[in-house]
């Protein structure tokens, strides 16, 4: 006798499914002006003009620092950001579109908006934005170290601490 399928399982391969399919449509509207990862480090200093270090960048971008140095050395060789070693860190740099790489980015950034809402145009507006707030309702959920559930990892009969749940705390 087989289980039935997962409902979680089934949901996180359609996300992966949806993705693929935006992903690839994504990639063929940049038409070789640079690639993904170079729009994304891109996309995150033009709306930080102070800049970042390549420490923030991988946080907001949830990839490694080491991709992020080879994303930016190959940006910088084309003039696109500059990079300023921190005084108070001289191992750490801040990194910084410069005027052409803003107005670059600003560009791309533009035609980005225009292709998503392109692509995603089969899909209404009333049905784009209730899956908006759900997937921002499931990434807070998954986010939250006290969403209600026990951690796996917590050995059973604890109570307090940061994974308190819910019922474990009387108000």
């Amino acid at each position: 006798m087989s289980r039935p399928p997962s409902l979680a399982l089934s949901l996180w391969v359609r996300l992966m499914k949806t993705h693929g399919l935006i992903l690839n449509r994504v990639r063929r509207t940049l038409d070789g002006r640079c690639t993904l990862p170079q729009f994304d480090v891109m996309a995150q200093l033009h709306r930080s003009p102070l800049g970042l270090t390549s420490r923030e960048i991988s946080r907001r971008l949830l990839v490694t620092a080491g991709n992020v140095t080879g994303i930016v050395d190959r940006l910088e060789s084309d003039g696109l950001v500059t990079r300023t070693v921190l005084a108070e860190d001289r191992r750490s740099s801040r990194v910084r579109l410069t005027s052409r790489g803003r107005a670059f980015a600003a560009r791309l950034i533009e035609r980005h908006r225009l292709d998503v809402e392109r692509i995603l145009a089969g899909v209404p507006a009333r049905r784009q934005a209730a899956l908006r707030a759900l997937l921002e309702d499931a990434a807070r959920r998954i986010e939250s170290p006290t969403d209600g559930r026990a951690d796996p990892r917590r050995p059973a009969g604890r109570k307090g601490g940061r994974h308190a749940r819910a019922q474990d705390v009387s108000l």
